[in-house]
């Protein structure tokens, strides 16, 4: 295959479906430098192609880890592993759990996210043949993550390890992450959602309107994000760092959000206050985990009684923090503690000393303070980063883009190197984000943006060089022709 203009191409996997308290300190000015609506020629969409791969019969496909040998595994949401042969460019389904996947007695909004929702392979799959899978136990209130052996072009069942369990209630419009990569030094990162909703509450006066879940009253605990965002005795709405050894079995490294001990925490978290950190990624030079966290859908102020409309973020973890939801979301704008029982307006959270008053709270009263967002966008055209566009918003974390190992020939232009791949999901633009040399945020970057996108819901960069994306189509819980 010649590489277009002889420089390099952008290699993308199509997967044709069948499927008055003070306001909070932290500044944009203080935190960002002037975003630039940047032109860099070494950018020229005219370097890049999108190239197809292989059709075939996927159903909802959500995430996917790229083999050593470039073959691809696909997991879909329903319980299938299918596997993308790179030589005879073809398709087969090598594996299938039973997974809760839908809530057959609930229209929508209120049909299931769940099902098989992540996966990766370990850092020496070459050697040991292991995957993860992150998925919602059928016939149990359980999401769990398991360790399998897939060889020989078949998961064995049979093999799996049970590494770690959780409570997740079904039956609700909830948000669920499910997203898996590993770091340095056997590190896994999972993210989850927070299992709640924002749909309003029935028979109920006062209502939530998509602004945040926080209703702690008798018979709405669904709509109280409090419960597991801000819970710190909760693995919900986190994002959990755990190490795994080679038994399967896994330890606490150091540096998580709670040391082990500590009263009314679990060890495993390492970011809290998370709505839907629904595609994570780690940078393994500098250390830091990078997520989208999809925001809720209130689109216009209420900042004197709720609080502020709907923000998507993208995230930046250095170390282990507290990002706030639902206490905060955007630039870590405060609601409102507002009183469902009698539509009370109560006083802003605080971010730097912020609280769990819930009566679902089972982990600790006062939280750690509230980290600041990296890149945050509402409905409506940002004036921090214009460049991100306006509209329907799901935002998502892809890449760290490194040349430096990869072959002359196979590499992206020197400007990649070090940046940040993002995309949206509904916008269906891909942005590459430049850092600073400490890691703050420089500029965004358009990428291919006349290049039309289906729903891309996952981005890898694979051993050979390049990214790969897996379009999910435009349709949701369907067969969708345009998936990719």
């Amino acid at each position: 295959m010649k590489l277009k203009n002889c420089l390099n191409f952008f290699l993308l996997i199509i997967l044709a479906s069948c499927v008055n308290n003070p306001e909070p300190e932290f500044d944009s000015e203080k935190i960002h430098s002037t975003v630039e609506l940047v032109k860099d020629t070494m950018f020229n969409e005219d370097r890049f192609s999108k190239i197809e791969l292989a059709t075939g019969n996927l159903n909802e496909p959500l995430e996917m880890a790229i083999l050593p040998n470039l073959d691809i595994l696909i997991i879909q949401r329903k319980g299938e592993i299918v596997l993308f042969d790179s030589k005879f460019k073809k398709l087969e389904t090598v594996g299938k759990l039973e997974t809760y996947c839908e809530n057959r007695d609930f229209p929508f909004p209120y049909k299931s996210e769940e099902g098989l929702l992540g996966l990766t392979i370990d850092p020496d799959f070459k050697n040991n043949n292991f995957i993860y899978l992150f998925y919602s136990v059928k016939d149990s209130l359980l999401h769990r993550l398991s360790r399998f052996v897939f060889k020989n072009r078949k998961l064995e069942n049979a093999s799996e390890k049970v590494i770690l369990e959780f409570y997740a209630e079904r039956k609700v419009e909830n948000h669920t992450g499910g997203s898996l990569t590993f770091g340095n030094d056997r590190i896994l990162f999972l993210s989850t959602g927070d299992n709640s909703t924002q749909a309003d509450q029935k028979n109920s006066l006062y209502k939530l309107s998509g602004y945040a879940p926080i209703d702690d009253r008798v018979g709405f605990k669904n709509h109280d994000a409090r419960r597991t965002s801000s819970n710190t005795f909760d693995l919900r709405g986190k994002i959990i760092r755990i190490k795994i050894n080679e038994d399967g079995s896994y330890s606490i490294p150091e540096n998580n959000l709670f040391p082990i001990g500590t009263p009314k925490t679990r060890p495993e978290i390492y970011v809290m206050g998370n709505r839907n950190p629904y595609r994570i990624s780690f940078d393994k030079k500098t250390n830091f985990l990078y997520w989208g966290e999809v925001g809720p859908d209130a689109s216009v102020d209420s900042l004197a009684t709720k609080g502020p409309k709907g923000y998507d973020e993208i995230n930046q973890a250095r170390v282990a923090g507290n990002f706030g939801w639902p206490l905060f979301v955007g630039n870590n704008i405060p609601y409102h503690d507002y009183n469902y029982e009698n539509g009370k307006v109560g006083p802003l959270f605080n971010p730097l000393k912020p609280q769990n008053n819930s009566k679902n709270n089972t982990g600790m009263i006062d939280l750690p303070p509230v980290a600041p967002p990296f890149i945050w966008y509402s409905y409506s055209k940002s004036n921090e980063f214009p460049t991100l566009g306006s509209g329907g918003r799901s935002a998502m974390a892809g890449p760290i883009y490194y040349g430096k190992d990869i072959l002359a020939e196979d590499r992206y232009p020197e400007s990649f190197e070090g940046k940040l791949f993002i995309y949206d999901w509904v916008r269906d633009w891909v942005k590459t984000v430049s850092m600073k040399p400490d890691g703050s945020f420089e500029k965004i970057s358009a990428f291919m943006p006349s290049q039309k996108w289906n729903g891309i819901l996952d981005m890898e960069l694979g051993p050979d060089g390049k990214i790969y994306v897996l379009e999910y189509g435009k349709g949701w819980y369907t067969n969708n022709f345009d998936a990719a």
